[in-house]
């Protein structure tokens, strides 16, 4: 017959218990102890890539460990993110994306991921606002110009980087919230649509500050107003929706990194703080500013509120505007 020694086995697994929590600690305490791998959803050498890589270069020197940009582009993002569902959630492998994130959970069917549920917001980025514009040659002078050219006319066109894109949904919301009709009219990619814009095939289209600003001050485009809560400084002059009467259609493209969900609180912070330190780098700064965006930051729980509110928006976007992902 054996006897055990309780007195012996319970000290021996206290011991135990302090040993693995300690263990625990140190190994949380050394985060990270390699390279974190940022996974970006679209290809290399656009602005989402660009961006990313001056942030990681912020986040790397102030984490003191090297960060890796993996490109995981298609299937308007839902490739990359899928593959950060499914890591580890230890805070080496995380997600720069956009406004997608927000928009995809009721644009595709059948997501492979749900996002809410499989991801938690390590820090909002940055964000800018869409400018509504039309042809320099157009009667249109103001917002409330156009509405009315969109209540009284059957022949309105509208622009867009392509169904389910946020300049066509916020073309939706518009005629949404007026009671407006127009015909959409998508192209693959803003640069498209712009050019039809300028050459006088369509009645208008919201796109960004950055892209429009150029044709602006050349005189080939007309400025009526901008989504962002506050001006772009690109367009200092630009009235928002809000200051033109329709503060129901405030709206903007956005940066965040994700990461797994379940990646331990302390990891959390100690990537948030990264971020925002690095965010707060003038350098960083003018950078952001020179693409038209203005820099938001903030902590877990102000990026995770956010998305939130924000899948909520984008939900009746898409609503709607009956857009579904091809």
């Amino acid at each position: 017959m054996i006897r055990l020694n309780f007195r012996n086995t319970i000290a021996s697994l206290a011991t135990l218990s302090c040993l693995v929590t300690a263990g625990s600690a140190l190994a949380t305490d050394a985060y990270p102890s390699r390279p974190v791998t940022i996974v970006v959803p679209y290809p290399p050498g656009g602005t989402a890539d660009n961006l990313a890589r001056v942030l990681a270069k912020g986040m790397s020197d102030r984490l003191g460990a090297g960060i890796v940009i993996s490109n995981k582009g298609g299937a308007g993002t839902v490739i990359g993110t899928q593959s950060v569902a499914r890591s580890d959630p230890d805070g080496y492998t995380l997600l720069w994306t956009a406004t997608p994130l927000a928009i995809n959970p009721t644009l595709v069917e059948d997501l492979p991921y749900d996002t809410l549920r499989d991801f938690t917001v390590v820090s909002d980025i940055a964000e800018t606002g869409l400018v509504v514009v039309v042809n320099a040659s157009s009667p249109i002078k103001t917002l409330d110009g156009l509405v009315n050219e969109l209540k009284t006319s059957e022949e309105s066109t509208y622009a867009s980087a392509g169904a389910g894109s946020s300049p066509h949904l916020v073309s939706e919301l518009l005629l949404h919230e007026t009671g407006g009709k127009a015909v959409h009219v998508p192209y693959r990619g803003s640069a498209a649509a712009v050019t039809d814009l300028v050459a006088n095939r369509t009645t208008f289209m919201f796109d960004t500050p950055l892209l429009m600003t150029p044709l602006i001050k050349d005189g080939k485009l007309r400025p009526l107003a901008q989504t962002s809560a506050e001006r772009s400084a690109l367009l200092p002059d630009v009235p928002t929706m809000t200051e033109s009467g329709h503060p129901g259609l405030n709206a903007t493209s956005w940066f965040v990194i994700a990461a797994p969900s379940g990646t331990p609180k302390d990891v959390l912070e100690k990537l948030n703080k990264a971020i925002n330190d690095a965010l707060a780098d003038p350098a960083i700064i003018e950078v952001y500013a020179a693409q038209g965006m203005a820099i938001t930051g903030g902590s877990v729980e102000k990026a995770q509120a956010k998305l939130e509110r924000e899948i909520k928006t984008w939900a009746l976007a898409v609503k709607v505007s009956g857009a579904k992902a091809q």
